[in-house]
């Protein structure tokens, strides 16, 4: 995931979705590294900003866990294998009619 960002943040703008760490010190240096490489960070709670981005025809660097547990999620094929996936990227792109 992290590689993926970096190489599109090398060559476009983009807008990442990041889980801050619990420790202050390592979220400043994660939060720093990423901006770097990728562009502009948003906490993975500011939907508002996420929304804003893709209104705005900007790019959303947005990955999901695969196998969620005690959540809302959808079962994909992954592999051969069905996983359960959050269905918010999916919610995100028709909201914004950013899918097409």
């Amino acid at each position: 995931m992290e590689i993926g960002a970096h190489i599109l943040g090398s060559k476009l703008p983009v807008t990442a979705f990041y889980r801050r760490y619990d420790n202050p010190v390592l979220d400043r240096i994660s939060r720093k590294v990423r901006e770097k490489g990728q562009g502009e960070v948003i906490d993975k709670r500011n939907i508002r900003m996420a929304i804003k981005t893709l209104r705005s025809r900007g790019i959303l660097w947005y990955t999901t866990d695969l196998d969620v547990k005690n959540r809302k999620g959808l079962f994909v094929p992954f592999f051969g294998v069905q996983a359960s996936a959050l269905d918010a990227p999916v919610r995100l792109a028709k909201a914004t009619n950013s899918w097409s």
